[in-house]
């Protein structure tokens, strides 16, 4: 149809008019990029604020379970990926690219600064007993968090003693 619809999927117009598919010798990859407003980390965001690679994946395989994040495959796979916001796989929405996923996962599968890491910035090694897996996915080392707290709260005692 001409219309931006089909019977099956209704895409908005302004997401398709943003998609563009670049030939496997563009992209090694096969993905389908969204060319439209992205955010600071390079992610696609539609009209809505919505990331787009989300609202591709749910208009096209259903929704996505609660507090599972969408893992970028052809990211995960592909790693001479220079990990900036020019990234094309955070742009990319192309379903068969994504995998839901819990989000302790998604940042194990993902080179982000702590990510393939075995340590944390002081040294302290990745371990399940001191591995805290934030809200939003990233990892927080237990030792370090300790360190802070006893540091701030010395801090809050000094202060009250001034």
């Amino acid at each position: 149809m001409t219309d931006g619809t089909s019977q099956r999927f209704p895409w908005p117009e302004n997401l398709l008019r943003r998609l563009v598919f670049h030939p496997p010798t563009t992209l090694p990859t096969g993905c389908i990029t969204y060319e439209g407003a992205r955010d600071p980390s390079g992610y696609g965001r539609i009209l809505s604020g919505k990331l787009a690679h989300r609202v591709a994946y749910e208009w096209l395989l259903g929704p996505i379970p609660d507090g599972l994040h969408i893992d970028h495959l052809c990211h995960t796979h592909d790693l001479a990926c220079n990990l900036t916001t020019a990234c094309p796989h955070r742009r990319c929405v192309r379903p068969s690219h994504m995998e839901p996923v819990e989000p302790a996962e998604n940042t194990r599968r993902g080179r982000t600064p702590n990510g393939g890491k075995p340590t944390c910035k002081r040294g302290h090694p990745w371990t399940p007993e001191n591995t805290l897996i934030r809200t939003d996915g990233y990892k927080k080392c237990r030792a370090c968090a300790r360190i802070r707290s006893v540091g701030e709260r010395a801090r809050a005692k000094a202060k009250k003693i001034a």
